[in-house]
């Protein structure tokens, strides 16, 4: 996902609705991909029901008829009764420790991190219970997940598992830039085969300089980004350079590297220079950097300021649609991103391809059968009724195309996706979207998808990184960066920060991530 600013702010909302479907990214077409021979069967109907307490984060604590109508599916398919317990969004890690020291444990739990003390805890303290002996027996969830999401639930260096990921669905987000704007100009692109550096470049100077929504003024910008949520960033084309994360190293003194951190590979340094250049010359917005939300740097694009930013792309039309109110006339491309100077279109996915993940408590009484639910709902029965509901309830259909009913929008069925298939682009398709534009917007999310390249971290982060001297000194690093792109620094100055940075605790901080990477990677 690089460094797009949206597919950071998207990862924040996925985690935080770990079982809501939103209203623009909850839907696909037809279910996909499984062989029938692997679809789990149902419990037998002679066998007692299994009560499962299901302690879950979620927007919407009440269930309305729609979602009461695929829970009695689910409940009828699996042999269970399933009792939700939802605590509000905003005290869930609270409620669920009140939980936990009760001594009267729910079955499953929600867990936002496996890195919070809420998992932890519970895990160090023999709350919670392996699972491997039921993932073998769980072949959609093993299909499904990303290989490297596993290592993140493993307990302490050892093989056994403690969760079941809730896959997201990991890309990498290009742009979406104004079309109408593009024809103005004479300019023509391959937006889905991306564009190159110097055609970047290019379209944003005719964007800056050449009055581009021929209004006779020099008011418009060619593009425009956001700073993190504590102001810093870094630049932002980065792909295109070869920063991917944390990938194998091909020569150097360590075998795993972020080229962030790279002393000898120079690519972030040509990455800032491109970038300031950009930013000197005027062709990039001024405000924006000092933009922390998405929704204020939608608003300057709506407004006719910027002409291209980083977007998802399953929320491109939902965008023009917002946009036409304004300038009836106008149109939208998304554009999967900048090639390298090799011709080659990729991305980075950060992250360890997890919306959050299931727990199973020592005291739940069938964890088989809850595996096994679990493992149904990404089965192409499971999965199409998880998705969508109930037919003729949230969905009707015909000639294989499915049409949102009034149950299923508005909010009024939000406890559904449970579970995720890794690389669903029909995940993010709305059925409440009209049918013709869907094809359009799935080419553009499997371009997403398909360019991805993911970080081998999959988000760990070593015990250094907790220190007060090395966070000080990553905020130095983040905040030169932001000087060199705004000119207030040479780009000389990034050496010597990149040399205090390895002295305050950066060079352990690679040290450890390298022992982390070559465990992972299963390197003796």
């Amino acid at each position: 996902m690089g460094k797009s600013k949206l597919s950071v702010l998207m990862l924040l909302v996925s985690v935080g609705l770990a079982f809501s479907v939103m209203a623009g990214c909850s839907s696909e077409e037809k279910a996909e991909g499984i062989d029938e021979t692997n679809t789990p069967q149902s419990t037998s109907a002679d066998q007692e029901p299994v009560t499962v307490k299901w302690f879950i984060n979620d927007s919407k604590p009440d269930f309305t008829d729609a979602d009461n109508a695929l829970r009695a599916a689910i409940e009828k398919a699996n042999n269970v009764k399933l009792e939700f317990e939802i605590p509000p969004l905003s005290n869930y890690k609270e409620r669920l420790q009140i939980a936990l020291a009760s001594g009267t444990y729910p079955d499953i739990i929600t867990m936002i991190s496996n890195t919070d003390e809420t998992y932890l805890s519970p895990l160090n303290n023999g709350l919670l219970i392996p699972l491997n002996e039921y993932l073998d027996d769980a072949p959609n969830i093993k299909k499904y997940t990303y290989d490297f999401s596993w290592a993140s639930l493993k307990k302490n260096g050892t093989d056994e598992i403690y969760g079941i990921p809730r896959t997201t669905i990991m890309r990498q987000d290009g742009f979406v830039i104004r079309q109408d704007w593009l024809d103005k100009l004479g300019i023509t692109i391959n937006p889905l085969e991306g564009i190159t550096l110097d055609q970047f470049e290019d379209i944003l100077k005719q964007f800056t300089f050449n009055d581009p929504d021929n209004n006779g003024k020099q008011d418009t910008y060619g593009f425009g980004f956001t700073a993190n949520a504590d102001g810093s960033f870094g630049p932002f084309v980065t792909a295109p350079f070869g920063i991917l994360g944390w990938q194998k190293n091909d020569g150097g003194k360590y075998a795993y590297m972020n080229k962030m951190y790279d002393q000898q590979d120079g690519s972030y340094k040509k990455a800032l220079e491109y970038c300031a250049r950009l930013y000197k010359e005027g062709v990039i917005d001024p405000s924006t950097p000092l933009m922390k939300s998405s929704a204020n740097l939608d608003q300057k694009f709506e407004q006719g300021v910027i002409g291209m930013k980083p977007q998802f792309a399953g929320h491109v039309n939902d965008q023009e649609e917002r946009l036409k109110k304004i300038v009836p006339t106008a149109k939208l491309t998304y554009v999967a991103g900048i090639k390298n100077e090799q011709g080659e279109l990729t991305g980075v996915g950060y992250g360890s391809g997890m919306s959050g993940f299931y727990a199973i408590t020592k005291t739940a009484k069938d964890p088989e059968r809850i595996v096994k639910m679990l493992d149904w709902m990404l089965s192409d029965e499971g999965y199409k009724l998880t998705r969508y509901g109930v037919k003729d309830v949230t969905y009707t259909e015909q000639d294989g195309v499915l049409m949102a009913t009034d149950a299923a929008k508005n909010n009024n069925f939000t406890h559904s996706g449970y579970m995720r298939r890794k690389g669903d682009a029909d995940y993010f398709i709305n059925i409440a979207i009209a049918p013709q534009l869907r094809p359009q917007m799935k080419k553009n999310l499997e371009a997403a998808i398909n360019m991805m390249q993911p970080s081998l971290d999959a988000g760990y982060q070593p015990p250094i990184a907790s220190s007060t001297q090395y966070i000080d000194a990553q905020k130095q690093f983040y905040a030169i960066t932001a000087k060199i792109i705004l000119g207030g620094a040479t780009i000389n100055e990034f050496d010597k920060t990149l040399e205090n940075w390895y002295k305050a605790g950066g060079e352990q901080y690679v040290k450890e991530m390298n022992d982390y990477l070559a465990k992972a990677q299963g390197v003796e």
